[in-house]
């Protein structure tokens, strides 16, 4: 192995490739803000499925790195309880989103 394989072996990462969730807040009838922060520019996906895990509501959206807010027009009929899915770098994050 020359020297600089080696010291390029153990360089650790600068920023883990995670999405994180801050907020998902309803707007208004027909709208909801998601707050986030992501380490690179990506595309990110969002979902909102039923129980049954049938997709309801879908929106994806080229996205810069950093902290970021989003404005997502939803149908009015929308409300509730949801499991949400949203997808950043082919890694989904689900939990529960009340409308």
């Amino acid at each position: 192995m020359s020297l600089m394989a080696l010291g390029q072996a153990q360089l650790p990462l600068k920023k883990q490739n995670t999405f994180i969730l801050e907020s998902i807040t309803r707007e208004s009838e027909e709208a909801i803000r998601v707050r986030y922060e992501i380490p690179f520019d990506g595309v990110v996906e969002f979902r909102l499925l039923t129980p049954g895990d049938s997709v309801v509501y879908f929106n994806q959206w080229p996205s810069a790195q950093g902290k970021r807010e989003r404005r997502l027009p939803i149908p009015k009929k929308l409300s509730g309880t949801y499991t949400y899915r949203i997808t950043y770098k082919g890694v989904d994050y689900t939990g529960q989103a009340k409308l």
